[in-house]
C-alpha cells in the first residue's frame, strides 16, 4: 500500500483524500494554521501514534473485562442499567473516568438530571483554592465518605494524584470515556487557560493512565459494568438506555 502524503488520508490505511474534520468548529486546516490549530493538530498526529504504540495490553484488558458476567451485581443491588430501552429503578452507583475536556462532566449532569442524583465532580472537592491537592489517606477518607448510599455519581479523573480503589469497589457501573486526543484538546483550549501540568497529563494520558485505569476496574470493581465512551454520539446512546426516560 501506498503511503498518503502528509495533510491526506481520512482512512490512514486505505484512503489518501483529503482529510475531514467532522464535528470540529476549527478553521479549515489548510489555511494558515493558528496556534491553537497547530496544537489540534499535534494532538491528532500523537493519538494516532498512541493507538498504534499502545492498544494492546489495553485492548486485552477490555476485551476481558468486556467477557465478564456483569449480571450478578445489578440483579442483586436491585441497580439501575439496562442493557435495551430503558428501566423504572433509580438506585445506581456511576464512576466516571477519562483524560481531561472528554466531555465526563456534561454526561454526568446529564445523567444526573435524568436519575435525580446530583453528580459529583470530584475536582472541586479534590483540589484546593491554590490548587493543592489532598493527602492520599485524605482523598481516601473522602471517597468512603462520598460512596455512603445506594446512588451517586462521581465525575473525575485525578490522573497520578488518584486513588481508585475506593470508588470503584463501590460502583455499579464504570464509564470510561476514551475520544480523540485531539478532540480533548480543542474543547480544552476553547474552554479555560490550563497548567502546562494538564496538558502533559492529557496528551500522556492514552498511554500512562489508561493500563493503570483499566487494571484497576478489573481489580476492584469485577462486579462493575464497564462502558465505554469514544464520541457524543455513544454518550447520547448510554443515556438512552442506562435510567427510566
Amino acid at each position: 500500500m501506498t503511503p498518503c502524503p502528509p495533510g491526506a488520508g481520512a482512512d490512514r490505511f486505505t484512503s489518501c483524500a483529503p482529510r475531514r474534520h467532522r464535528g470540529l468548529s476549527t478553521p479549515p486546516f489548510s489555511e494558515s494554521p493558528t496556534p491553537a490549530t497547530s496544537i489540534v493538530l499535534l494532538a491528532r498526529e500523537e493519538d494516532f501514534r498512541a493507538q498504534s504504540r499502545h492498544q494492546g495490553r489495553s485492548g486485552e484488558l477490555i476485551s476481558k473485562i468486556a467477557a465478564r458476567d456483569f449480571g450478578n451485581r445489578l440483579a442483586t443491588t436491585g441497580s439501575a442499567l439496562c442493557d435495551l430501552g430503558g428501566c423504572n429503578t433509580v438506585d445506581v452507583r456511576v464512576v466516571i473516568l477519562g483524560p481531561g475536556a472528554a466531555g465526563k462532566s456534561t454526561f454526568a449532569r446529564r445523567l444526573g438530571r435524568v436519575n435525580g442524583v446530583d453528580a459529583i465532580e470530584l475536582d472541586s472537592v479534590f483540589w484546593s483554592a491554590d490548587v493543592e491537592p489532598l493527602s492520599t489517606d485524605v482523598w481516601v477518607q473522602m471517597q468512603a465518605d462520598l460512596t455512603v448510599g445506594d446512588a451517586w455519581i462521581l465525575d473525575g479523573d485525578l490522573g497520578p494524584h488518584d486513588v481508585l480503589q475506593p470508588r470503584l469497589e463501590r460502583a455499579d457501573v464504570v464509564v470510561l470515556f476514551d475520544p480523540p486526543l485531539y478532540r480533548c484538546v480543542w474543547r480544552a483550549i476553547r474552554r479555560s487557560r490550563e497548567q502546562w501540568g494538564f496538558w502533559v497529563w492529557l496528551v500522556t494520558w492514552r498511554r500512562r493512565e489508561k493500563p493503570g485505569i483499566l487494571a484497576a476496574i478489573e481489580r476492584y470493581a469485577p462486579d462493575a459494568r464497564l462502558e465505554l465512551v469514544r464520541n457524543d454520539q455513544d454518550a447520547d446512546r448510554l443515556l438512552s438506555v442506562m435510567f427510566r426516560p
